[in-house]
């Protein structure tokens, strides 16, 4: 699944989609959104949803939610995409 949009509800969305256990991408063009969702020690996005953790602890199965800029390496965000607007 991929999410375009890195603001608080393309966040929130991605991080339901990994919830629900998917492996999610979520396409951010502020690098401070992608470092902050990739860094291990934070996996949230700081700039536009704090305090809410990148991925859930809690989800069925271990889905992974990264971050790869506005150009992800390799092919697209997959089967699924959503993009998000204010």
């Amino acid at each position: 699944m991929g999410v375009i949009g890195g603001g608080a509800w393309g966040t929130a969305l991605a991080r339901h989609c990994a919830h629900m256990g998917h492996d999610t991408q979520l396409w951010a063009r502020e690098p401070e959104v992608v470092e902050g969702v990739n860094d291990p020690a934070v996996k949230e996005n700081t700039t536009y949803l704090k305090a809410r953790p990148a991925c859930c602890p809690a989800a069925p199965r271990r889905a992974r939610l990264s971050c790869p800029g506005l150009r992800p390496a390799g092919r697209g965000p997959g089967r699924r995409a959503s993009w998000t607007a204010p």
